[in-house]
């Protein structure tokens, strides 16, 4: 009698085991989305998942109740304390109730997804608004690199005999002072990640790469320095380009693009 119910039960533990397997090599992950509408996109996504979970669960709830029995051979030889051995046991179980629990915890997790996403977007939101609200109006419009005609000069930024960046030297200016300048880049950084570092966002720009760091200092003659740099090679190689593309746009007409 074992031998025939190991048997059948041969192909059930088989079919679990597959199941339970999944797959050799798993897709990759998806990236988590960027900027504020990204992040409202994904949110308002998460909440019609949970949404459709949660419509499983009541739909689970308002249907009979599905039970399923399995064989376990581990209670075969189980005896009492009286030495007479236990019939075969068959636990059953309310499938039911499991659909229910499982639906429920999906959209639980999807409702969470949601609110972190939402909670990311406004931070975004938040820390844009601190950092442009130490700013004039007029000053938030554009990136500090728009005005081409300040830029004196241009040099590479360079690290063990590579291009690491580049160092952009502007002419003195009245109110253009280091600390102005950092608050200038800041809440044009700001504005980038909240778009969700969009390559259309102001283009001309060496900072708004999403690899790049900035440095503000003054020179020995006083002219604010802005040092860019990246440790992507291909990110550092373009900062160096478009640096040099605001010196040859000063030699022809000012750069008048915004972002």
């Amino acid at each position: 009698m074992h031998g025939s119910m190991g048997m059948k039960f041969l192909p059930f533990v088989a079919m679990v085991l597959a199941s339970c397997a999944g797959p050799i090599e798993s897709a990759p992950a998806k990236p988590a989305p960027q900027g504020w509408a990204g992040r409202m996109q994904a949110a308002d996504e998460h909440d019609r998942k949970a949404d459709e979970h949660a419509a499983h669960a009541a739909e689970a709830k308002r249907g009979a109740p599905a039970w399923t029995c399995g064989w376990d051979p581990n209670l075969d030889d189980v005896a009492t304390s009286g030495g007479e051995r236990l019939a075969p046991t068959t636990p059953c179980w309310n499938v039911t109730d499991d659909q229910v629990r499982e639906a429920k915890s999906a959209e639980a997790r999807e409702r969470e997804a949601a609110h972190t996403d939402r909670a990311v977007a406004a931070n975004l939101v938040e820390a844009e608004a601190a950092k442009c609200g130490k700013l004039p109006e007029r000053s938030r419009i554009r990136s500090p690199f728009s005005h081409a005609r300040l830029v004196a000069k241009v040099m590479p930024k360079l690290q063990a005999g590579g291009v690491q960046g580049a160092q952009v030297v502007f002419e003195k200016a009245r109110d253009l002072t280091p600390a102005r300048m950092k608050l200038a880049l800041d809440c044009n950084r700001a504005a980038f990640n909240t778009l969700g570092h969009s390559p259309e966002f102001a283009p001309y720009d060496p900072t708004v790469l999403e690899t790049a760091q900035y440095v503000v200092d003054q020179t020995p003659e006083g002219n604010v320095r802005v040092i860019v740099t990246s440790s992507d090679a291909i990110d550092a190689k373009i900062i160096l380009d478009r640096a040099q593309a605001l010196v040859a746009a000063k030699a022809n007409t000012p750069a008048t693009a915004t972002r």
